[in-house]
This record gives C-alpha cells, sequence and structure tokens, in this order.
C-alpha cells in the first residue's frame, strides 16, 4: 500500500491538517460505477417497513372474522383524559397497517392513541368468502371494532380503500367520527385511472403485496381468489354523487361535524387527477391538499412531507377558519432552523448581505390583508365551461384571505442600494429563491416580478414573518415568505432564502415553462414547447367571484318566502380593493340581484386594498331541476367581471362568472 496525502500534504500545505487517509493499491484498478439515474419520489415504491413494536397487537371476533389491530402511542384512557380521540389507520386495497409504519413511527410517543387495523381478508384479518366483500361492510367492521375497544369518537387517516371506508363512515356514522384524513380516495369505479395498472410502481406494489399475502394471511385462500373478490367489489364500489356526501354535515353549520381533508399527490396514477377536487366540492367546509412529487403511495415516497400535514391535520383546532388554507407546494416540507436560517440579498446592489429572521424582525414591521390565491383557482370552471386544460382541478378554494405581518421588501432593497440606471431599472426584475428542497423539476425553487412593483410602497410587497398574528407554519414558508399582494400566489415564494436583483427574469422551470398564458392556439404541450418564452408571467390576478353555497349537483328547500340561501366571496383586481359590489343571477344572466357585502370584522376600506369580500343573498327561485346561479363582481375602480375568460392551455388566471350548476330547487 501506498499512503499519498503526506505526498499530496508535501505539494500543498493548505491541507497538511486533513485527517484523511487516502490509500491506493498499486497495479489495481477500481471499477467504474455509473451515477444512478435520478428518479422522482412519485416514480419510486420504497420498501414497507414493519411497524414499531405495539402496545397491543391480536385479533377481535368481529362479525364472523377475526380483525387484526395493534394499538401504540398513549394509552386510551390517558388521551381520552386529555380530550383527544383515538387515530385510526386504514390501509388501501391488498395492502396491511405496515404501510402506515413510518406515520406511526413519527406519532407514537405523542399525545394520540395510534390504532391501525387489517381489512377483513387482507393483511392478518381472517376473511368470511360467503359475503362479498363491500366498503359498508369494512365501515361496519370498524365501527364494531370500536364498539369492542369501548371507543365512543375517532378519527381516521385512509388511504385508497381506506379513504373509502372513512367516507362511508362520515356519511352514515356521522356522530362516531372527529376528522378525516383521506388520502387518495374515489366515489366511483369510473374514476379509477384506466393506466393505473400499466404503471410500475402499480406493478411493483401488486407483486409486493402478493408476497405479503402469502406471508401474513392466516386463510386458506390464494392471493388470486381474494383478488377476485376484491376486483369485484371496485368494479361496482362505490358509487357516491354529491347527494350521497351532503349526508355529511359542515363545519359552518355544525361545529361538531368532521373536519375533512381530501389529500392526494400531484402525479396520483390510481385515481383520475379530477377526483380530489370533486370530493372537496362536494363536502363544503373541507380542505384539500395536493402533496408535491408524490403518487398513490406518498406515505412511502416522501414520509417527512406526508407527516408534517398529517400532524397539522391532527392537532388543528376544531373550528376555526383562520386555520383553513390552500395549499401549494413544488417540493418537500422543509423544517428549518429559523434560529440559523439566512436570507442571501444579491445581484445589482451596492451592498449584498445575508439577512436573519432576526434582522428581519429588527425593521419596520407592515401588516396587511391579503387574499393570496393560487394562479390555478377556478381551473374547474375553465375546464368545465370551455374546455379541457392542464394542472390540477382547483375549483373555488384555491385561495386564502388571511393577515401578513413583515417588513417591506422595499425597505430591504434601499438597505442594499439597486445599482442600475433608472433606464435599467424599469426592465428590471426582483428573483425570489429557495434551495430548502428540490422540485420535481430542478434542484431549486424561483420566480421574479418587476423591480418596479418590489419598489412600489402602495404595492406592499413584504417579507412575511407572520400569518394571522402568528408565526408562519412550515407548510405556509416558516420561517419567511414572500407575500406579494394581488398577484399569483407563485410569486410569493415560500422558505425564501435568496433575493436577487438582476435585468431579466428568472430562469427557473417554473418561471419559463410554467405560469404563464399560452396563447389560444397552443392546444397540447408540443405546441407549447416553441411558444413559452413568447407568452407573458402571469403576474396581476383579475376580479373574480365565486359561489359557494349552494354547490353544483345539491339540492336547496326555499323559505317561506320562496327564496334560497346563496353565499361566496369576490376578489378585487390589482390595488383595486375593496369590493363595491357582487349581483347573483338565477336565470342566465338576464337579471341581477345585489348581494350583501359582509361586514369584514370593522375592518375600513383601506385594509380591504388586497382582501377578499365574503357576500351573501336569499335569491327568489322558482321550483324545478337542473338550476344554474351566476356571480359578478365589481372592484372599487368600477371594473366589472366579465361573463368569461380567455381560454389557455395551463388554465390559469380564470375570472368568468362564478357559477354552480344542476341545482335542484324544492
Amino acid at each position: 500500500m501506498m499512503h499519498i496525502l503526506p505526498y499530496f500534504a508535501a505539494l500543498f500545505p493548505s491541507v497538511a491538517g486533513l485527517s484523511i487517509s487516502l490509500s491506493l493499491e498499486l497495479g489495481a484498478t477500481q471499477p467504474y460505477k455509473a451515477p444512478q439515474p435520478y428518479k422522482a419520489p412519485w416514480e419510486t415504491l420504497p420498501p414497507t417497513p414493519p411497524l414499531p413494536e405495539a402496545n397491543f397487537n391480536g385479533t377481535a371476533p368481529i362479525n364472523g372474522i377475526d380483525l387484526w389491530y395493534a394499538t401504540f402511542g398513549a394509552p386510551l384512557e390517558e388521551s381520552q383524559a386529555n380530550g383527544l380521540n383515538p387515530v385510526v389507520f386504514l390501509h388501501g386495497g391488498y395492502a396491511n397497517s405496515d404501510y402506515w409504519s413510518h406515520q406511526v413511527e413519527h406519532l407514537k410517543d405523542g399525545p394520540f392513541t395510534l390504532i391501525t387495523i387489517d381489512s377483513r381478508g387482507q393483511g392478518r384479518s381472517t376473511d368470511d368468502t360467503s359475503r362479498p366483500l363491500t366498503y359498508d361492510l369494512m365501515t361496519e367492521d370498524v365501527v364494531a371494532l370500536m364498539d369492542h375497544l369501548e371507543i365512543p369518537k375517532f378519527s381516521t387517516v385512509g388511504w385508497s380503500d381506506g379513504s373509502c371506508i372513512s367516507f362511508d363512515l362520515a356519511m352514515n356514522f356521522t356522530d362516531r367520527i372527529d376528522r378525516i384524513f383521506a388520502f387518495g380516495g374515489t366515489y366511483s369505479p369510473n374514476n379509477i385511472n384506466a393506466t393505473a395498472a400499466e404503471s410500475p410502481v402499480f406493478l411493483e406494489y401488486l407483486d409486493r403485496v402478493g408476497k405479503e399475502y402469502e406471508h401474513n394471511s392466516p386463510s386458506n385462500g390464494t392471493f388470486e381468489e381474494f383478488g377476485e373478490r376484491i376486483d369485484a367489489m371496485w368494479s361496482s364500489e362505490p358509487t357516491w354523487d354529491a347527494g350521497s356526501f351532503s349526508k355529511i354535515p359542515t363545519r359552518y353549520d355544525d361545529p361538531e361535524a368532521p373536519i375533512l381533508w381530501i389529500v392526494d399527490g400531484d402525479s396520483e396514477e390510481a385515481v383520475t387527477r379530477d377526483t380530489p377536487g370533486v370530493l372537496r366540492s362536494w363536502v363544503w367546509g373541507s380542505d384539500l391538499v395536493i402533496l408535491p412529487g408524490v403518487s398513490h403511495f406518498a406515505f412511502l415516497q416522501d414520509p417527512d412531507t406526508f407527516n408534517v400535514v398529517l400532524t397539522r391535520f391532527l392537532t388543528m383546532p376544531s373550528f376555526v377558519t383562520e386555520d383553513i388554507g390552500y395549499d401549494r407546494n413544488h417540493g418537500p416540507i422543509p423544517l428549518i432552523d429559523a434560529s440559523s436560517h439566512r436570507i442571501s440579498l444579491q445581484g445589482a446592489v451596492k451592498n449584498a448581505f445575508n439577512l436573519s429572521v432576526s434582522d428581519l424582525r429588527s425593521l419596520d414591521q407592515h401588516s396587511m390583508i391579503c387574499a393570496l390565491q393560487c394562479a390555478g383557482n377556478r381551473r374547474h370552471a375553465m375546464r368545465t365551461t370551455i374546455k379541457e386544460v392542464q394542472g390540477i382541478d382547483w375549483f373555488d378554494g384555491a385561495v386564502m384571505n388571511c393577515r401578513w405581518t413583515g417588513p417591506r421588501l422595499r425597505d430591504v432593497l434601499l438597505k442594499a442600494g439597486v445599482s442600475l440606471s433608472a433606464e435599467e431599472k424599469k426592465k428590471a426584475q426582483v428573483e425570489f429563491a429557495c434551495h430548502q428542497n428540490p422540485s420535481p423539476e430542478e434542484e431549486w425553487f424561483g420566480t421574479s416580478i418587476p423591480l418596479e412593483k418590489a419598489m412600489a410602497e402602495e404595492a406592499d410587497v413584504i417579507i412575511a414573518l407572520e400569518m394571522n398574528g402568528k408565526p408562519l407554519e412550515p407548510k405556509h414558508g416558516y420561517p419567511a415568505r414572500i407575500i406579494a399582494p394581488g398577484l399569483a400566489g407563485v410569486r410569493s415564494v415560500k422558505w425564501l432564502d435568496r433575493i436577487t436583483v438582476q435585468l431579466q427574469e428568472s430562469s427557473n422551470h417554473y418561471h419559463q415553462r410554467d405560469y404563464r398564458v399560452l396563447p389560444p392556439d397552443v392546444q397540447t404541450s408540443e405546441q407549447a414547447d416553441p411558444k413559452w418564452s413568447e407568452a407573458p408571467p402571469l403576474q396581476e390576478m383579475p376580479l373574480n367571484s365565486a359561489i359557494c353555497l349552494p354547490r353544483s349537483g345539491s339540492t336547496c328547500k326555499r323559505d317561506k318566502n320562496g327564496t334560497v340561501e346563496v353565499k361566496g366571496y369576490a376578489l378585487p383586481g390589482y390595488a383595486a380593493g375593496p369590493i363595491q359590489e357582487v349581483e347573483v343571477s338565477a336565470d342566465g344572466g338576464n337579471t341581477w340581484e345585489k348581494a350583501k357585502l359582509s361586514e369584514n370584522d370593522g375592518q375600513d376600506d383601506g385594509d380591504l386594498k388586497w382582501a377578499w369580500h365574503r357576500w351573501e343573498i336569499r335569491m327568489p327561485m322558482d321550483a324545478g331541476e337542473n338550476q344554474k346561479l351566476l356571480s359578478r363582481a365589481t372592484d372599487s375602480k368600477g371594473n366589472k367581471q366579465e361573463a368569461q375568460s380567455q381560454w389557455n392551455l395551463r388554465g390559469i388566471g380564470y375570472c368568468g362568472y362564478g357559477e354552480v350548476n344542476d341545482i335542484t330547487i324544492s
């Protein structure tokens, strides 16, 4: 052996102190190892880890079978004494409780009692082949086990079939349910993705669960025989619609109603992409969360992000509207130590420097109410009223109205000193970047806005540290994010770690090849390729309104005066708040009735420049089916909402009339 570090250190004394021993056997050749190609999380199926040690595991005699379950975490008496209901984990088809191992491990040292169940015929539970497998039967199994354990009320975390069981519980055993976290669920066999069986990840999953079945199952039958039973169920169930989900009370009518989160991955391969949005629209007051970079197996593919979101769900207050907010990311949610976090300010400035969170708090703080909305808010309306688009099927809920607090970006830029000529400043951009976690398309996320907007005091762009008077939560950008009022939500970069003043727009994929308004003649991704650089990035969001109640497909009962309650929200155009008027039509826009605007909790008009306005009206309507309601808003500059906006491939910036259809009035 020949040690080469002394020789290397003699040539380069600066490395002499390194405690490294490099050795190379003379004459030996080192085998070449080709770098492994990168695979996004959604392209993988990580191993199924074993469950941690349980407080108890075994079976209970339930509805003619031996149902296997295990308990973890706090003792039941202790968690119930603290006012916490047990959390029941329900797995997907063919699987077993082990698939929840990452989540159980994450939560087991906390205050909750955790219960995992192997559904009948799956995992370590026995089967009764004399009875067809149905969601109702598996739902009854869960309720019977809770009765066996003397648990009156509980929460569920469901995946796929487990989500369907959770929905069934919410519809038919509402008073037993505290909250439901439904990941990858559906409402009809027609929503199963026809290409799911061709997915390499799904094929790997089927191979894995077949082996697990042979290892775990106490039944005498084969995996193929059980497959026939579950396939028979999947071919005909569930058969739910808006009316089915209307059985679930809403938190706006009943504070004791279940909290329901509809959750899915942005690369979901098992159910169609519009399914989560439809489900969310059918349960008014529910929340929609789309996890980035993952598929039907997110809890294995990115357990850290999944666990952060799940923990937030389990610990959120039962009925606090300020905690309801849409959540859209282009990468995993990072957990950042605020004490060591730094934001670099660089580029065309006289004084480049790094800012700590303490530095930001030492600056003058500016607070404002701002409605932050995704560029794709109301994409579903563009898809259904004009034609198909690309992107997550957001309905009308990708918006939240919050009070944001932090120093003005203008003050930070003035401190740095922009080193550009007056002419250069007119075309300059300020880029915001996050390097905390890779996004699906790049190793970092970034976008930019015009320097003139960043420097304008009246534009109110801030580096936000607080949301509704509290430090930002991780999912909303902790410890610091940009809030650019009136601009598309993508411009308000979370987990901010770099600000750059530059002459060109951001080079990041999400600025160059997304969130741009492509011309209507661009109909496909292939046609879009040469057009991205020509299309303008969506910056200013348009005047808009939406009807939130009643929901499309619902049935409404008139009061004694022949009116129906209609509620919604309206958003001003850029810097054009507050909303001045909202009108509602029940005859296709021929006549309009003026709605009542909310009082906005005593805020004066100056506070509502960027805010939404809620509105309501008792609308006269005739009895009948297939009825439609429209809404339109007017802002402080006299702009009136248009009937329909221009179609674009990515479905962004839709601002046509608010609309609900297929309403039955009785």
